[in-house]
């Protein structure tokens, strides 16, 4: 019989506290040094940063930038267009 080892309960860190580390790290301080003020793991540092500049270029950047599939119109644009025109 095998002896159960005890369950690993992991940090939770709320929205907010997130937002504020990855400001620090957008400002210059090196995740090493958040890291170990903040007790945090180095990775999980890069982890949150690269979701935050994806919820950037996705939810902010491709919706504004002009696409030249689109004939150099941002996606709304395009699609109240295409959707006038096709009523």
């Amino acid at each position: 019989m095998g002896v159960q080892k005890g369950i690993k309960s992991r940090k939770t860190y709320d929205a907010d506290f997130k937002q504020e580390i990855t400001r620090l790290l957008a400002s210059g301080r090196s995740a090493r040094e958040i890291s170990e003020t903040f007790g945090i793991a180095e990775n999980l540092l890069y982890r949150w940063k690269r979701i935050v500049l994806f919820e950037y270029i996705d939810g902010y950047y491709n919706t504004r930038r002009l696409h030249s599939l689109l004939n150099y119109l941002n996606p709304s644009t395009f699609e109240a267009e295409y959707y006038r025109k096709t009523g």
